[in-house]
């Protein structure tokens, strides 16, 4: 294997005020990283090519080492490049840069938790990502969070592990799935499949494309209207008969109130 150098991943956290290491790290989270870590070097298409990634685990903190081929380093540097250069990852590899968005998160939840990448290679300095750093795409500042009531028609609801209804929203015909509460579908009883409902959520909407995401439900609000058509039919014909000798509604009305006609 002709190796055109190394890039280290390094995870700093603290568990219990001690620094993480290889003695220390859970299972879970040596799994977690390890696994992100390889995602981040195969990228969306290039999973073929972790065969030719030899990973080391370093002692000190939790550091996992990977050797570069001239293949692998091809493809991740155009991506380690933009994150060199700003914060703005538009473009990037859209694996690497979910796993980026997951370490970037992490550390704005958790101030001691650090990612550190050091490469070892010509051109390319280490990138640190920490509570400091806004790592993101551009696409990503356009979402905002919004409070608002929406109306669709309801297609499925319940959830085998998480309540949750399914919408398919009138205005925008976009098919959303809203999480909710046991609680919250108990306000549903009595409304069916393919029923349309308005509900009051909070969720984040692109200013752009106008597309909601991660949608959960705050109260449901109103169900499908109800009405006896015969019954309609009913008051409409007794409204009709008790008016027919008005010949102007209007002017009848206005005389009733006071209106004073020359």
């Amino acid at each position: 294997m002709n190796v055109e150098g190394t890039i280290e991943f390094k995870l700093v956290q603290l568990i219990d005020g001690v620094e993480v290491s290889p003695s220390n790290i859970s299972f879970t989270d040596f799994m977690r990283f390890n696994k992100e870590v390889a995602d981040f070097i195969a990228g969306s298409e290039n999973a073929n090519l972790l065969k030719d990634a030899h990973p080391e685990i370093k002692e000190g903190s939790h550091v996992v080492k990977v050797a570069l081929t001239a293949l692998l380093l091809q493809s991740i540097q155009p991506d380690y490049e933009k994150m060199q250069s700003g914060d703005a990852l538009s473009g990037m590899d859209p694996k690497r840069l979910e796993v980026v968005n997951k370490w970037q998160k992490r550390s704005r939840k958790n101030p001691d938790y650090r990612v550190d990448i050091i490469p070892k290679t010509t051109g390319l300095k280490t990138v640190h990502i920490s509570a400091n750093t806004d790592f993101h795409s551009k696409d990503e500042k356009q979402w905002v969070k919004i409070e608002r009531y929406v109306r669709g028609k309801l297609f499925e609801q319940g959830g085998k592990n998480k309540a949750n209804i399914h919408l398919t929203l009138e205005a925008t015909h976009q098919d959303l799935v809203i999480e909710t509460t046991q609680e919250f579908l108990n306000k549903l009883t009595g409304v069916k499949t393919y029923d349309m409902i308005q509900v009051q959520i909070v969720a984040e909407e692109n200013q752009v494309s106008k597309k909601l995401r991660n949608p959960r439900l705050i109260d449901v609000s109103a169900s499908q209207p109800y009405y006896d058509a015969d019954e309609l039919d009913r008051a409409i014909e007794k409204g009709t008969e008790a008016w027919k000798d008005v010949d102007n509604i209007s002017k009848w009305v206005a005389e009733q109130r006071g209106a004073i006609y020359a």
